[in-house]
This record gives C-alpha cells, sequence and structure tokens, in this order.
C-alpha cells in the first residue's frame, strides 16, 4: 500500500470515528435520565469560561459512575471544552504512570478520572502535588466506589472547590424512563423493576436481555447469567470463600450483627468478617446492624440458591434458628425488631405472604395491636379469610386472644421437610395483628 493511500484510509476511518462516536453520543443522551443535580453543577463548572472545581462523584459499582462521566464528556465537548479521561483500570496506580496517562492539560480543560479505587493510593498526591498544578480554569471529575478521605475537608482551600456527589439509586420514573427507554415492553415493567429495583446496572442489563427475547405477554424471571454478571461488577472478588459467605448470610438476613456471625461461624473469625462487611461500599449500616443494598441482596440469594441449593438450605437454617431464638429472648419493645427480623426470612421461602408487601424501610412500621385498631385488623382479615377459623370471628379472637408479646415466639416453625422458611400461622390461628401491613 502507498504511502499516499495509506494516509488517504486513514483520514476516512478518522471521518468515521467520528461519525460513529456522534451516533453513540446522540444514543447516550437519548437513553440517559435522571442525575440532574450533578449535570447542573457540572454545567456550572464548565460554563462562562470555566472555573477551578473538583467534582467527587462516588457509588457502589454499577450505580452508573461511568455512564455520567460518559455523558459528562459529551456536555464538555458539546461545549467547545478539551477533554481528558482517565480510567483508573488501565493505569498503573503510581504517580508516574497516572502523570502520563493524562499529559498535558491545556487552559480550560475538563479531566474526567474514572474507576479512582483501582488507584486510591494515589488520593493523597492527587489533592496535595497533582491538582494545585493544574491551570485555573480546569474542570476535574473524579469517580470510584470510595467516598474522599476527610483530609479533603480539613483544609478550607478546598471548601469552594470540591463538590462531594454520592451517587444513589435512580428516582422511581427515572428507572421507568430507563427501562422504556431500553425497550422493555410496558407490560414487562413491573417484572423488571422488582428485579433490578432502581439500580442502574440492573436495570440496563435486565432491559438489554428482556428488550430482545420478551413480548409483553410472556413472563420474565432473571437467569442465572444475569445475576452473574451483576454480580461480577456489583460484588467483584472476595479474599476468601468464608468472607463470601459472611456476604450470603448477611443478604439472607434482614440485617447482620457481629452476634448473628458469631452463630454461624464462631467466635474466631466474626469480628473480622463482620468489620469487612462494614467497609463495603453497597453495604449499610443500621439500628439493627449491616445490610447490602437490595440489588446486591438478591443477587447474591439467587446465585446461591440457585448454584448450591443444598449450601443455601444450611445457611437458611442456621439463620433462621438465630432469628427465632432472638424472638424467645426478646423483651418489651425489641420483640417487634426481633419478630421483623424473623418475619422478614419468610420472604425466602414458598410462601410471599399475600398480606404483607416487602417493601423499603419508612414505608411502613410494626407496633403492638390497639383496642383503636379493630376496625382496620378485621377489614384485613376480612380480604385474607384463609387465615382465620370460619367457626371463631376475627373480632372475637381479637378481644379475647393474649397480647401479641405472649404469643410471638410460638408461631414460628420451620416448614415439614424442608429448611426453606417457617410456616405462615395455621388454620384457626388468628396472625398476630402487628404482623399485619396495609400499605
Amino acid at each position: 500500500m502507498s504511502d499516499t493511500f495509506a494516509t488517504y484510509a486513514e483520514s476516512v476511518g478518522d471521518e468515521r470515528r467520528r461519525s460513529f462516536g456522534s451516533h453513540l453520543a446522540h444514543r447516550r443522551k437519548r437513553v440517559f435520565v435522571g442525575r440532574q443535580e450533578e449535570l447542573a453543577l457540572f454545567r456550572a463548572a464548565i460554563g462562562d469560561g470555566g472555573h477551578a472545581a473538583v467534582l467527587y462523584i462516588h457509588g457502589p459499582g454499577g450505580v452508573g459512575k461511568s455512564t455520567l462521566l460518559r455523558r459528562l464528556a459529551d456536555e464538555a465537548v458539546d461545549r467547545g471544552r478539551h477533554v481528558i479521561e482517565v480510567d483508573g483500570r488501565t493505569t498503573d496506580p503510581s504517580p508516574e504512570s497516572f502523570q502520563a496517562a493524562v499529559g498535558t492539560v491545556p487552559e480550560g480543560s475538563v479531566l474526567l478520572i474514572d474507576t479512582f479505587e483501582r488507584c486510591q493510593g494515589l488520593e493523597e498526591g492527587l489533592r496535595e502535588r497533582f491538582l494545585p498544578t493544574l491551570p485555573h480554569d480546569t474542570t476535574v471529575v473524579v469517580a470510584g466506589r470510595e467516598a474522599p478521605s476527610t483530609d479533603w475537608y480539613i483544609d478550607p482551600a478546598w471548601d469552594e472547590t470540591l463538590h462531594v456527589l454520592p451517587l444513589g439509586d435512580l428516582a422511581h420514573d427515572d428507572a421507568l424512563a430507563l427501562i422504556r427507554a431500553r425497550g422493555v415492553p410496558p407490560g414487562l415493567y413491573e417484572s423488571v423493576t422488582s428485579f433490578a429495583g432502581r439500580y442502574p446496572l440492573a436495570l440496563s442489563l435486565t432491559a438489554a436481555v428482556v428488550s430482545r427475547r420478551m413480548s409483553s405477554s410472556m413472563d420474565w424471571t432473571p437467569t442465572p447469567n444475569i445475576v452473574e454478571t451483576l454480580l461480577r461488577h456489583l460484588v467483584g472478588s472476595t479474599p476468601s470463600p468464608l468472607h463470601r459467605h459472611a456476604l450470603e448470610v448477611c443478604a439472607h438476613a434482614m440485617t447482620t450483627t457481629e452476634d448473628l456471625l458469631q452463630s454461624v461461624f464462631g467466635d474466631e473469625h466474626a469480628g473480622e468478617l463482620f468489620d469487612w462487611l462494614r467497609g463495603l461500599p453497597f453495604v449499610e449500616s443500621g439500628p439493627g446492624g449491616v445490610f447490602p443494598h437490595d440489588v446486591v441482596r438478591e443477587a447474591l440469594d439467587s446465585d446461591l440458591r440457585w448454584r448450591d441449593f443444598t449450601g443455601y438450605q444450611k445457611m437458611h437454617r442456621r439463620v433462621r434458628e438465630y432469628a427465632i431464638e432472638q424472638v424467645r429472648r426478646a423483651s418489651g419493645p425489641s420483640v417487634l425488631m426481633a419478630a421483623r427480623a424473623a418475619n422478614y426470612l419468610m420472604h425466602h421461602g414458598p410462601f410471599k405472604m399475600a398480606y404483607h408487601s416487602w417493601r423499603g424501610n419508612g414505608e411502613v412500621y410494626e407496633a403492638p395491636y390497639r383496642p383503636q385498631d379493630w376496625s382496620a385488623v378485621v377489614e384485613m382479615v376480612r380480604v385474607r379469610p384463609a387465615f382465620t377459623h370460619p367457626a371463631t370471628p376475627a373480632d372475637h379472637r381479637l378481644r379475647t386472644e393474649p397480647p401479641y408479646e405472649t404469643r410471638t415466639a410460638r408461631i414460628w416453625q420451620p416448614m415439614p421437610g424442608t429448611a426453606r422458611g417457617p410456616l405462615p400461622p395455621r388454620t384457626g390461628r388468628l396472625h398476630p395483628p402487628a404482623r399485619w401491613s396495609s400499605g
């Protein structure tokens, strides 16, 4: 091939790449949803010639950090800004390699650093030595799983320059808009969102599968391949099989404490495993212990149940036994929380409990039965008649049976021949009113 022809072919290829890149950018904009606050802050930073700003975006894997950075890159290009993109996955975590990846930074540039958790050790050098050398009108966006260290907040010089943006789930309407834009049939919105929640990666991955293979008249359930792909992106690798099992226990129980881990793993490893769980970016802490993000929880539990059902049964038995023992030992206000944790395990069994919806914390709450609740509880019993004996009206049982606290523990019975969950109350025994919800 002659040099002249080679040069011509290269120029044509560059033009095609620019055209194809424009097509991809247009497609990304069309399906991009939400994140309006982050976009507004970025637009303000790069507008009017730009000014020094650092946007530090952090959140668990799959929450949409890379997608947001790609949108920010498109926004910057549209405004004529020079964009420099660095990916921690392909950059050696040394100051020299990082500097080489960035290269020269002209005035008015936008520097986007993705997957920063892969080179988190450079954070101090980034803050203390690298960023101060950039031109005054540079906008820097850092995205990673870890939140910035507290050292950023100690130095007042960063007060007006640093903007920390924790990234979470999409809003409900944005989640629906995403799967609609990805071609999911309307009849499958509910099944897709019930599995993927409002988590961007789960929604996108599920939508990609459903939109190509399903019609609105078909039912859909997540396949092992989807679950495995989600876990690889969301969780990654674990230090040992023991740590993986601790994560599976954490996904199975409503909340996990060090005491629960001691019951499952023994005293030797419980403290170390609990500290490890607390440090994971997709695990949160609450009054009752730690718990994973809903999508991670569902993916982990589904994967173990499919991959090793015998091991899944064994784990369920141990977690259930612990939960029942906590109910038996509880007294006073702690009874309701213990009963709720035990009640939650029925979510994993064959009974999804039609009279209970598994929703997020704060939407419903449990409380002891009060006489003024009588009409509401009887109405719930009326629409679920299978749980009362026809010869024993609900209103009579409410007035004559002992208080809730004295009956909670003895309702919990293992299912005959399985370890997958406790039975709902036997026919003829009224379910304790405090464990019903009408939402």
